[in-house]
């Protein structure tokens, strides 16, 4: 009974790669919308014109389409599902989705930094903020746990980008 319950629930490695999907094709509609606006610009909905499309575009397939699977690589690579942390690491996955919308809302309400890929500020900025402190922590978590089984190398190398990680928030806020 248990073994059934578990194969229907998503791991946070499967939740990453849905949710990469998801923006993928969500990110492709944008860009077709955008492709169609060149074409025959009149089409534009105001306030939501091409100007404001654009940062939702390129963030979505940057972030959301290019980030995501990454994210799944290192929830691979510090063994995420192998304990209950798998939850946390959906719940991560889900932070940094609701962290894109929120900076697509942010965009389309015409609130940019003018940065291309840089466009998080405001509320945006600590929405992301936010989503990538969570899953720093389900990272370290995930290391405290699980690396003493580990090679000396892989503890190393894994500890060295997990620091490193910790600095990518910073260096996004300032």
């Amino acid at each position: 009974m248990t073994g059934a319950s578990s194969s229907q629930e998503t791991t946070a490695l499967e939740s990453a790669v849905r949710h990469s999907l998801g923006c993928l094709v969500f990110g492709n509609c944008v860009g077709l919308y955008l492709s169609v606006l060149l074409l025959e610009p009149s089409l534009q909905v105001q306030p939501w014109t091409y100007g404001r499309w654009v940062p939702v575009h390129l963030n979505l397939q940057l972030y959301g389409w290019s980030a995501l699977p990454l994210i799944a690589w290192l929830f691979s690579m510090f063994e995420v599902d192998r304990s209950k942390l798998s939850s946390w690491g959906t719940a991560a996955v889900w932070a940094w989705t609701a962290a894109l919308l929120t900076g697509a809302a942010h965009w389309l309400s015409g609130s940019s930094s003018g940065k291309i890929f840089l466009d998080w500020n405001g509320t945006s900025l600590w929405a992301f903020t936010a989503a990538q402190l969570i899953l720093w922590f389900v990272l370290a978590v995930a290391w405290k746990r699980n690396s003493a089984t580990w090679s000396r190398a892989r503890r190393m190398g894994t500890l060295a980008g997990l620091l490193g990680l910790a600095l990518v928030p910073l260096s996004l806020i300032f």
